[in-house]
């Protein structure tokens, strides 16, 4: 009977401890399914926030600029932007040159200014291996060997090289002239014609000779003087340079007779034998004597043998005058008259007497 009473005993303690354990499982599995449920019902949800995300995303830029600055409430992408972006209002130039202790507000700018003093031009062409201190000069200088002109002007189509050239052929169509002289009011297209405008008032003669200690008001002008030292220019006092110039001109035209010089140029006329170093001199050369004329003016239907001879005809029509003289703005249609224009300011005479050295500006003179 004890063992009897034993074993109900157990059962029903194995009873209670099983519906113990299974109520304990349903209420986990109730709970996990309940959590699934509530993930579910969520679900929709986060996907709707997640497709706003994307749709405000697709509507503009602006949503991925998160750092804003506190002063102007410009927008940047990363803190570093803004970090970089609030030394315009601060002022702050972190990085100092080690060499003349110059500040600047980029590591960049500090690095680019370093190599004005080692010298460094780690930037080489491929083209003729030319090196340079700055990645934008090497880009710029490519341009010399593509031919590439990347600046169009979007009323004339003429194309540039560079954007500044663009900016200044834009005010050859506008006529803005934005530089203004603060003492008489006289205005300019561009701020170097300014400056040296300027100088017609204050005096100012900025560049000196290191020989003799005159002084001029324009570079170039400094330039020509230095040649009366070096003895590159014919002048009174200077007969025996006037003779080796004289004589390396010789020199110079004889090698056009010699073998060496002959044997670049490969392109024979078939009418008079004349030898040219291109095919396109060739071209041009022939129209002397076939008198064909294929350049054709739009204004007066006059023809000519060459493009550039229309270009020049075609300023007669239009009034252009590109070529500025920047002492005194005055303009000229051919290049060759503004220089010998320029002889005007320089006091240029580049053009020597054998007899009694005396100079002049023309060689017509």
């Amino acid at each position: 009977t004890d063992q009897r009473g034993a074993r109900r005993a157990e059962r029903h303690m194995g009873g209670r401890a099983a519906a113990s354990v299974g109520s304990h499982t349903f209420k986990h599995v109730q709970s996990r399914s309940t959590k699934v449920s509530a993930q579910n019902k969520s679900a929709p949800e986060t996907s709707a926030t997640v497709n706003n995300g994307e749709m405000s995303g697709a509507d503009g830029g602006e949503e991925k600029k998160k750092y804003q600055c506190h002063v102007c409430h410009k927008k940047f992408r990363t803190k570093w932007d803004l970090t970089r972006h609030i030394r315009v209002h601060t002022g702050e130039k972190p990085f100092s040159c080690s060499y003349c202790e110059k500040t600047f507000s980029l590591k960049s700018n500090l690095d680019a200014h370093r190599r004005t003093h080692t010298g460094e031009k780690p930037f080489s062409c491929s083209y003729c291996e030319k090196t340079f201190a700055l990645k934008s000069n090497l880009v710029k200088h490519k341009r010399t060997h593509t031919g590439e002109r990347p600046y169009s002007c979007q009323i004339c189509e003429k194309k540039f090289t560079h954007l500044c050239n663009l900016r200044r052929h834009r005010q050859t169509h506008t006529g803005e002239k934005p530089h203004g002289c603060s003492i008489c009011n006289k205005t300019f297209a561009r701020k170097s014609n300014l400056d040296v405008h300027r100088r017609t008032h204050t005096g100012e003669r900025p560049y000196c000779c290191s020989v003799c200690q005159k002084t001029f008001t324009m570079r170039h002008n400094l330039k020509t003087h230095m040649k009366t030292h070096s003895g590159d220019r014919p002048g009174e006092n200077n007969k025996q340079n006037m003779v080796m110039i004289r004589l390396l001109h010789k020199t110079k035209h004889l090698t056009k007779h010699t073998d060496g010089g002959e044997e670049k140029k490969k392109h024979q006329c078939h009418v008079c034998h004349k030898k040219l170093r291109t095919k396109w001199d060739l071209t041009n050369h022939i129209r002397v004597h076939t008198g064909e004329k294929p350049f054709s003016c739009s204004y007066c239907e006059k023809t000519f043998a060459l493009k550039t001879t229309l270009e020049k005809h075609k300023r007669t029509h239009t009034g252009e005058r590109p070529y500025s003289c920047q002492v005194c703005e005055k303009k000229f249609t051919q290049l060759f008259a503004l220089k010998t224009h320029r002889q005007t300011h320089t006091g240029e005479k580049p053009h020597g007497c054998s007899i009694c050295n005396k100079t002049f500006a023309r060689k017509s003179n």
